[in-house]
Order: structure tokens, then sequence, then C-alpha cells
């Protein structure tokens, strides 16, 4: 009786989960991010000028020298903006040498970068290792 149970409680979870999987969220605008692309990139030069300080909240715009590690646009160095919001769970502060995803826009032809923003540090590799850990614990 109870091994029929959670072989019904197995196959219930299973099929809600791939429902959710295929209902529509809303982002599915292929228009959104059409010349838009995520790439990893390091920080080559940083400048804070445009930081301001109100004890541990810092507003404003630090600029940033990045070279791009992958993708179409391998070994080019750009220039691209980490905007501060005031909020310590989302801003980020980078310094040189830190590897970043960088959400770069592109022209309509996808050859020539129009601007470029810093989205996050790069942690795709931990995340991968924390992926394995959980799956084997």
């Amino acid at each position: 009786m109870l091994k029929k149970l959670n072989i019904t409680f197995v196959i219930i979870v299973l099929l809600t989960t791939i429902i959710l999987v295929f209902l529509p969220t809303g982002f599915e605008n292929p228009k959104l991010y059409k010349n838009c692309l995520s790439l990893k990139a390091v920080v080559t030069d940083t400048d804070n000028s445009n930081i301001q300080v109100l004890g541990l909240i810092k507003t404003g715009t630090q600029l940033l020298n990045t070279k791009i590690i992958s993708g179409k646009f391998e070994d080019e160095e750009i220039n691209s903006e980490n905007p501060l919001i005031g909020q310590l769970s989302t801003d980020n502060i980078y310094s040189v040498g830190d590897k970043i995803l960088l959400r770069v826009n592109t022209d309509k032809s996808g050859n020539k970068i129009l601007n470029s923003r810093a989205e996050n540090h790069y942690r795709i590799g931990i995340e991968y290792i924390l992926l394995i850990l959980f799956a084997t614990f």
C-alpha cells in the first residue's frame, strides 16, 4: 500500500514538473534579446570616480575597461558600465582581474558592439560544480 502511494506521488510530481516546464512565462519574445549577447570578460581597468558613497550605500556608475574572452568578439577590448543603484544585495563593485558576465548589445547585423553592461561575476564553473555535488548527494 505504501509503495503504491509513493509511486503515485512520484508520477504526480513528474507530470506537474513536465507541465510547468512547458507553460509560457511571458519572456519567450525573441525580440527582447535579439541583438543581445552574454559573454565572459575580464576587467582590465576600473574608474570609480562616478561612484557616490553614502555610508554603506554606493550609487552611480563604475566604468570598466574589459577584455572579452569568449564568443564572437573574443579578444576585443571595450568600455563597459556597471550601474549601482544602492542595493547591497544586487550591486557589485568589480576590480582589475575579475571575471564577469557581460551583457553586450550589438547592431542589427550583429557585427558591431553598441554598448555593454556588467551583469555579475562569472560563476558558471562554480555552478556546475555545485550542480554535480547536489546531484550526487
